[in-house]
């Protein structure tokens, strides 16, 4: 048997309710990212890897309903998009797959192709995270419990102070002061980081006075510790966590506070050493601390954000992990510095807090992926004609909703201002959410 006698000649999609829609499709690719845990060791060549396994398979899918009835049967399946809960898609290539559905576009031509309507749209190959239950050591398949998004929300905010506690310690048991020139790099560090927070995630608690107090208290107990003759590097590293702590009070978009906070992370590796002397393994000890409280910061933000839709969700998990991989990397970077000197002068990054990092980033993930199934599927349509948003509104959500809530979601969600709340232009791509919570 061939290629071409495996080869199905549609594409064939039950919807969560049991609706079956058959499409023409040309070829999509897909796509996953392995996760791995690199280690690399001073004086020692090669590197340690450690295989954490896989992310969801990526299936960005673009099919066309045709015939003379294709414009009833786009119509159909979009309604059904607005269904919860996940997809059985039978994929002429590999077979049939439990898929979740993350956006869809409809590409409605009238003029030009009439008798096609196409759809460009986002799945997300889940499989579910379990817990084996064992008894006297040996595994139960039968015996599964799967956690819920308000576990492992809870499970990442515990995970989250438990990394500030390795951190801290790891913070500690690394910075030396027993020269001048180490206390000068400590000074620097410290002051470089304040001043990274400043420039960026300052812009967030500024916003609400309450928090911006907090903020400028927790600098005035940091510059206190650090030039106090016995600096106390335990109570520094508290503070330094706290400060970096303060926007988790902030109610803002997810996706800006990420970004907020990888401008940080940007800021501080912009003062990373490039000598390797014993001096600079407390610069970097101030920026690994720095970065992991950044890391159980951006954790606590993304269980505790409002999410709309799925794709937000699924932004956020590519932030999430773009943020630890970087900040790995980043720090790597730095040990590589120190490969040629003596281990006692050495700095081996995330020595002891890596494990907890890579699992706060895991639970992170695992929670908001579990969340994306009570979400609201994005769908994308662009105007044809100008519109009044208020109409536009009213139509894709059935009415205004109670106090005009569907209206204000559209407004709010498609971000309209100054003319555009009076008039949409042609042209104009809007989103709607479709089902979901």
């Amino acid at each position: 048997m061939s290629y071409i006698d495996r080869l199905q000649t549609k594409i064939t999609l039950t919807s969560p309710a049991g609706l079956i829609f058959e499409a023409k499709w040309i070829g999509d690719e897909r796509s996953f990212e392995k996760r791995l845990g690199v280690f690399k060791t001073p004086g020692v060549s090669g590197v340690t890897v450690q295989d954490l396994a896989t992310e969801g398979v990526v299936y960005p899918l673009t099919f066309f309903f045709d015939g003379p009835d294709n414009d009833l049967e786009a119509n159909r399946f979009f309604n059904a998009c607005q269904e919860t809960g996940r997809w059985s898609v039978v994929h002429p290539v590999h077979g049939e797959k439990e898929l979740q559905l993350v956006s869809v576009t409809e590409d409605v031509q009238p003029v030009t192709s009439g008798g096609v309507t196409g759809f460009a749209t986002e799945w997300l190959e889940v499989k579910v995270s379990t817990d084996i239950k064992t008894s006297a050591g040996v595994k139960d398949p039968t015996l599964v419990s799967v956690k819920s998004a308000p576990q492992l929300g809870s499970e990442t905010v515990a995970q989250s102070k438990a990394l500030k506690v390795e951190a801290a310690e790891q913070f500690d048991s690394v910075v030396e002061l027993d020269t001048a020139d180490k206390s000068g790099k400590l000074k620097v560090a410290t002051g470089n980081t304040v001043r990274a927070f400043t420039n960026t995630l300052e812009n967030l608690t500024s916003t609400v006075a309450e928090v911006q107090a907090q903020v400028d208290s927790i600098k005035r107990g940091i510059e206190a510790t650090v030039f106090s003759p016995l600096t106390d590097v335990l109570a520094l590293a508290g503070q330094i966590q706290a400060l970096i702590a303060t926007p988790e009070q902030i109610v803002a978009d997810l996706k800006a506070k990420l970004e907020t906070y990888d401008r940080f992370k940007d800021a501080i590796f912009d003062t990373s050493p490039d000598t390797s002397t014993p001096a600079n393994v407390n610069t970097v000890a101030v920026q690994e601390l720095a970065l992991t409280a950044a890391l159980g910061a951006v954790g606590v933000s993304s269980v505790t954000a409002e999410l709309e839709s799925r794709q937000n969700s699924i932004d956020g998990i590519e932030s999430n992990l773009a943020f630890f991989d970087s900040m790995t990397d980043g720090l790597d970077e730095t040990q590589e510095l120190y490969a040629d000197e003596l281990l006692i002068n050495s700095y081996f990054s995330q020595s002891q807090s890596y494990a907890d990092a890579a699992l706060l980033n895991a639970l992170t993930v695992a929670f908001l992926l579990t969340s994306s199934f009570d979400l609201a599927v994005e769908k994308r349509i662009v105007l044809t004609s100008a519109e009044n948003p208020v109409m536009t509104a009213m139509r894709e959500y059935n009415g205004p909703g109670d106090s005009d809530a569907n209206i204000d979601l559209f407004c709010n969600s498609n971000n309209l201002t100054g003319q555009e709340i009076l008039l949409l232009p042609a042209g104009k791509e809007v989103v709607i959410y479709l089902g979901g919570r």
